[in-house]
């Protein structure tokens, strides 16, 4: 209960920041970049080792530096939540002696998906289709991590100094220890317990006696979305009228984020907010208690608005490449999201017709700063569908730095690892699937993403990248130095016949990787000659 009582807190609050600095290096790299409509310049560098197709197409540019320019949509339309023009590009190209571009690779996003052309690749035009995603941009913006997004419903407010991120909010209060809220919070949400037992008490059915000694009590609950949105529209109301509470928040909220989320004029933008959430159906809540009262597990699934295609099958080819799965869309048809905790073990599934798809943690622990997390994933398919299972043991850690240089620079910096191996210790050996899950290859990845504000306000956000991949076959490695520049012009998007990625013939692929490796080993070759 404490937990669901805190995620409804975090659709009404944002939480403090970790530090009181005027301004966060992300949240300005946010407002310069993403909604300022500027790009970001610099040089990428690349290794690359092992047998893999993509690993021989990186092999003639490693230990290269690689100059990059980066620019999101025109006139910052993210700003204006029009998210779905995919009016982004890219460029990379090499130097030569004189200074000119070699090797020129654009990525342009269009309404067609994303479009790739390169002097590599002569007369030749490329498309991803990926429709209405914006997935490069979106990863800058932090959109898909949350780690970037200042919070900012509906553009009610620019992202300014002190706004957290929703991210930081839900970790805060999840993290909340037990001591401070059995001392501070316990007496004040007691009364929103009562009203959400009362509440749930009239979608009860029948309690099961389960178990083998008859010592557990299961109840279950279904409760029409819309019907769930009334109650939590009620909720919030009550809760930016309780004074209790909010004296509790207060001394963590920025004057402006009192004014804007803890203000009772502002209930119309909730409620404006909950019923335009894109749902339909039931959520099913159960409740498992001990013969003595004692919660042994709770479990809650909700229903999902449809996910666009363009994203399930891009999704569901990544998982099949990573761990070597036949082809199919894993993603596809994906209704419900379900979290259960027992204990200390928490589960999030995502469920269809055909496949469910969980992350099983069963190991967490948090410091200041700090997040390690371990567990296992598991794709197991529904009866009668013939797909290949797999079962995977994987640990996540994550730090956030923050801290002031000699100079008064801020540095905030990120670093995040997994890994994944296959792993069966999980699955009883009475399981359908227990000697058809897929075995693969350990692998690792991990990223450090630095954000430095010079004490300038106005100066550019730098931004600097390593990243690490060691795969089954193939392991790269990526260490990029950016900064924000004044936005330039778009080019104008390429016109004409392009090739499609997916759908193209095994042989055309071979012929266009022959012309790619032909055109990149006669650059480079050329520019590694001594000079004249």
């Amino acid at each position: 209960m404490k937990r669901f009582l805190c995620m409804l807190l975090c659709l009404l609050l944002a939480a403090p920041a970790a530090m009181a600095y005027d301004y966060m290096p992300t949240q300005l790299f946010r407002q310069q970049f993403v909604t300022g409509g500027n790009g970001l310049r610099g040089t990428v560098e690349i290794t690359a080792s092992g047998v893999a197709d993509w690993v021989e197409l990186l092999l003639p540019f490693a230990g290269t530096k690689l100059q990059v320019r980066i620019i999101g949509e025109k006139q910052g339309a993210l700003a204006a939540m029009v998210d779905d023009n995919n009016d982004w590009q890219m460029k990379m190209w090499v130097k030569d002696a004189q200074g000119e571009q070699q090797a020129l690779t654009c990525v342009f996003g269009s309404p067609d998906g994303i479009l790739v052309q390169s002097a590599l690749l002569p007369d030749t035009l490329l498309n991803l289709p990926v429709k209405d995603v914006n997935l490069p941009y979106q990863v800058l913006d932090g959109q898909w991590l949350h780690l970037f997004s200042a919070f900012d419903p509906m553009g009610v407010t620019e992202p300014t100094g002190g706004n957290a991120t929703a991210w930081s909010a839900l970790t805060s209060l999840f993290s909340m220890g037990d001591e401070a809220w059995e001392a501070e919070w316990a007496p004040v949400m007691a009364k929103y317990e009562t009203l959400l037992d009362m509440w749930l008490s009239g979608y009860a059915t029948p309690t099961v006696v389960t178990g083998k000694d008859g010592m557990t009590l299961r109840t279950s609950y279904e409760i029409p979305v819309d019907e769930m949105k009334a109650e939590a529209k009620y909720l919030i109301g009550v809760m930016l009228s309780d004074s209790e509470l909010l004296m509790l928040l207060f001394p963590h909220l920025t004057a402006e984020q009192r004014s804007l989320y803890a203000n009772p004029a502002m209930l119309w933008f909730y409620e404006y907010c909950i019923d335009h959430a894109p749902i339909s159906g039931s959520i099913l809540l159960e409740r498992e208690v001990s013969a003595r009262g004692e919660t042994l597990a709770t479990s809650i699934s909700l229903p999902l608005a449809s996910i666009p295609a363009s994203l399930t099958d891009a999704l569901g080819t990544l998982v099949a490449d990573v761990f070597g799965l036949p082809a199919t869309d894993t993603f596809a048809g994906i209704d419900r999201l379900s979290f259960r905790q027992a204990g200390d073990d928490l589960s999030i599934s995502l469920s269809s017709p055909a496949r469910t798809v969980s992350f099983v943690i069963d190991e967490r622990e948090e410091a200041e700063g700090k997040l390690h997390t371990a567990g296992y994933l598991r794709i197991t398919p529904a009866v009668g569908v013939e797909e290949a299972p797999l079962s995977a043991a994987f640990t996540y850690s994550a730090e956030t730095v923050l801290y002031q240089d000699e100079e008064y620079n801020t540095h905030e910096d990120l670093a995040f690892a997994l890994t994944l191996s296959p792993d069966l210790s999980q699955v009883s050996e009475a399981d359908t699937f227990h000697s058809t899950y897929v075995d693969f290859a350990p692998m690792s990845f991990s990223a450090r993403i630095g954000f430095t504000k010079m004490e300038k306000k106005s100066s550019p956000v730098q931004l600097s990248i390593v990243l690490q991949a060691v795969l089954a076959d193939g392991e790269f490695g990526l260490n990029a130095s950016l900064k924000v520049a004044e936005r330039w012009e778009h080019d104008p998007v390429p016109a004409g016949a392009t090739e499609n990625l997916l759908t193209m013939t095994q042989e055309r692929r071979e012929e266009l990787k022959a012309l790619w490796m032909n055109h990149a080993q006669q650059i480079m070759t050329t520019l590694a000659a001594p000079a004249q």
